[in-house]
């Protein structure tokens, strides 16, 4: 999310909010504490909670984010502090925020574990809404354990989200879970619809009741053939209308 799109006193109320549940609960796993600083409009608390839980049960190899900020780190923090070798890759499109998570990770010692892909975000034929032009070159550090999508910034209720699952579909593991943040939007819930359609049995999961809500699904299919990207009914009726 770009800050300077929001007011100045909007901003500051919810700096003031995110900085005093931090200092009522700060997230920890193992007595290693997982966040210093909270965003706005960034993940909370139990967010973390359920990011570091999952790491500890699946144990991923590599992680694949879209949108990286205090998840990114939280992440980190937790794989350090169970002394896994667990590497992440996320995608972003704002190079100057991609830098500031840069200087967090350093300043944590974590910058080993992440690699930030700079990515700007490119419309593509078929497709109605923009994604990370350079989303083949995150993928191809595969495969990817765990998904977590909290980006590009969605906020219209639109589901820009949704080329997540199936451009990343074949760099999955078997098994692999997909997080999608901000689960109880209109956008949110109109991707997991299209990604239900589009994969069927092979997408199994709910809603957790997370903060924001957060999506929670596990592939359960193996790679689609190819590697093809299978637009969804929806998808070709809005791009018929472009």
């Amino acid at each position: 999310m770009n800050l300077r799109s929001l007011p100045a006193a909007l901003i500051s109320v919810a700096a003031r909010g995110a900085g005093a549940a931090l200092r009522r609960r700060p997230p920890t796993l193992d007595g290693v504490r997982l966040v210093d600083y909270w965003t706005v409009g960034g993940i909370g608390p139990r967010t973390v909670d359920f990011l570091a839980a999952q790491i500890a049960a699946r144990r991923p190899r590599r992680i694949l984010e879209c949108g990286p900020g205090t998840s990114t780190v939280a992440m980190a923090r937790a794989a350090e502090a169970l002394g896994m070798d667990t590497t992440i890759t996320s995608l972003e499109h704002d190079e100057a925020w991609a830098a500031v998570v840069r200087r967090r990770l350093r300043r944590a010692g974590l910058e080993r574990r992440v690699e930030i892909v700079v990515s700007p975000l490119a419309a593509r034929s078929g497709e109605p809404f923009p994604w990370y032009r350079d989303a083949g070159r995150a993928a191809a550090r595969g495969p990817f354990d765990l998904l977590f999508i909290d980006g590009p910034p969605a906020i219209d209720g639109e589901p820009r989200r949704w080329p997540a699952a199936p451009r990343f579909w074949d760099a999955l593991t078997d098994g692999a879970l997909i997080v999608l943040d901000d689960g109880r939007r209109a956008g949110e819930r109109e991707c997991v619809r299209l990604w239900r359609e589009q994969f069927g049995a092979g997408l199994e999961g709910d809603l957790a009741a997370v903060e924001k809500g957060l999506w929670a699904l596990e592939k359960r299919a193996p790679a689609m053939p190819d590697a093809e990207v299978v637009v969804a009914p929806w998808v070709k009726r809005a791009a018929g209308a472009l």
